[in-house]
């Protein structure tokens, strides 16, 4: 029961942030929005780990693919 509450509010929290932006969100795409925001919030906190350099802040002069 109490990770429906947690779904629940998940999805409560993406409507609101749909609206801000003006975005109309079907309820069945729900369940995908959420598993994608959760999957980039771990990769985010992922890099927010990583410990920079002194040379990691200089930006790049040439982007070469």
């Amino acid at each position: 029961m109490a990770d429906q509450n947690i779904t629940d509010q998940s999805f409560s929290c993406i409507n609101i942030y749909a609206q801000n932006i003006g975005l109309e969100l079907s309820e069945e795409f729900l369940p995908g929005v959420l598993s994608n925001t959760e999957l980039l919030n771990n990769y985010a906190k992922l890099l927010e780990n990583q410990p920079l350099s002194e040379t990691d802040d200089e930006p790049a002069y040439e982007y070469v693919p």
